[in-house]
């Protein structure tokens, strides 16, 4: 341990990523599944463990080139908690169940038989009431398929929303009334499952960003058409009035021959969507190439303040760096700089107790790999501070390797209802 961790922070930070099992992945988004937890009490770290999640792809039960589908799933991008469940998910398939004691599997976890599609990465969760919106889209036809689950965590309704074409829809985003959709122009190719993953850039098709009445109960959806690009990950979404503003990381365009080719830089970017004109202003933020973004969860869907992303070397390139950045409205009010070859990822925002009615009062937890030794620790920030670096650092004696999402998982369970910060 170096430095001292806030006494607040009493739960499990868990961030899952792909770590193939044998050797290497035909691309990077492939390995199996891994989740590493390190459970906090009190100012101490109790615990770290690294599990595999145990899907049929880790059990060597299907090809690794095998479509997922259901319980066929790799499982391997990010995790979420809600009532009262740890949640392992992946770009396609069911979720899988884990303990929050060990990280073991409990197994596929389909809403109690309610869920029969594809689950995505990115449920977005109300704040107020605890709601959870998320879609799964299908590989084959030109649809995805709208979910809502309740409080309790059961499946409240379902219904399909049609697209331009069958497409890797990564993320979508949420205002307190509307769900927002991205049709954007990265098409799925059945011919290329054999060489590993089946996606190519299609401009020609178009790309349009759809808003869509959270309560609805069968496709209203609403398109507008932007200019070509690709989003992994929406920032956050609000609404007022006839206006919703969409934040994200925009790539302007992605994979061109091949998926499996690096990735160009991308930038915060905001579409302001007129509902009622039916007009959309793009504007981007910052020209300093992020990924990764975060915000407090507590503000989800409305309008806030303060964002958080890494900004990382392109495509690795030596000698590699990464730094955590603070956006203020938008402004990159402050950042840090990790010392090179210490790669650090998502910067999670976790809420401190004692400054909650601030909307940025709280910590930024994430791994850090060094490259040199490979040694991996976590990191705490104070997300007022965010220019001073670490508060904390639990050294892990081990490699963790570089993945892609993590999340705060409370012992209490998600939600603690409220309005949220101001």
């Amino acid at each position: 341990m170096v430095g001292e961790l806030p006494p607040a922070l009493s739960g499990l930070y868990v961030r899952n990523g792909p770590n193939p099992a044998v050797e290497s992945s035909s691309h990077w988004f492939l390995g199996n599944g891994m989740v590493h937890g390190l459970w906090l009490r009190e100012g101490r770290a109790e615990m770290y463990a690294r599990r595999y999640i145990d899907t049929p792809y880790h059990r060597g039960d299907v090809a690794p080139q095998a479509p997922p589908q259901g319980p066929v799933a790799l499982a391997n991008v990010s995790a979420v908690s809600h009532a009262g469940r740890l949640l392992a998910l992946g770009e396609v398939g069911f979720p899988y169940q884990l303990s929050p004691e060990d990280l073991a599997t409990i197994g596929p976890f389909d809403f109690d038989g309610a869920l029969t599609t594809n689950m995505t990465a990115h449920p977005k969760i109300d704040p107020v009431s605890g709601e959870m919106c998320f879609f799964g889209y299908s590989l084959l036809e030109p649809k995805v398929t709208y979910h809502v689950a309740d409080v309790e965590g059961r499946l409240a309704r379902s219904f399909d929303v049609e697209v331009s074409a069958p497409q890797m829809m990564h993320d979508m985003a949420m205002t307190s009334t509307d769900a927002i959709f991205m049709d954007l122009p990265v098409d799925f190719d059945i011919g290329l499952v054999a060489e590993g993953f089946p996606y190519r850039w299609n401009p020609d098709r178009g790309a349009r960003l759809g808003v869509l009445a959270r309560d609805a109960d069968a496709d209203t959806t609403e398109w507008f058409d932007i200019d070509p690009c690709y989003v992994f990950h929406t920032i956050g979404a609000w609404r007022e009035g006839n206006i919703v503003t969409l934040n994200a990381v925009r790539y302007p365009k992605l994979w061109l021959e091949s998926s499996t080719e690096g990735f160009p830089e991308a930038f915060a970017w905001q579409w302001r969507i007129d509902t009622a004109a039916r007009t959309v202003r793009e504007t981007q933020l910052d020209d300093r190439p992020i990924e990764f973004p975060t915000i407090n969860t507590h503000v989800l869907g409305s309008r806030f303040r303060y964002s958080y992303a890494t900004s990382l070397t392109p495509n690795f390139a030596s000698p590699r760096t990464s730094v955590t950045v603070k956006y203020d409205n938008t402004v990159a009010s402050e950042a840090f700089e990790h010392p090179a070859g210490a790669i650090a990822a998502e910067p999670r925002f976790v809420g401190d107790p004692d400054r909650s009615s601030a909307e940025d009062g709280g910590w930024l937890l994430t791994f850090r790999h060094d490259l040199a030794d490979e040694r991996s620790e976590l990191i705490v920030m104070d997300a007022q501070d965010v220019a001073s670096g670490p508060v904390a650092r639990v050294v892990i004696p081990q490699r963790i390797p570089f993945g892609f999402h993590g999340i705060w998982h409370d012992p209490s369970g998600f939600p603690t209802l409220g309005a949220g910060a101001a």
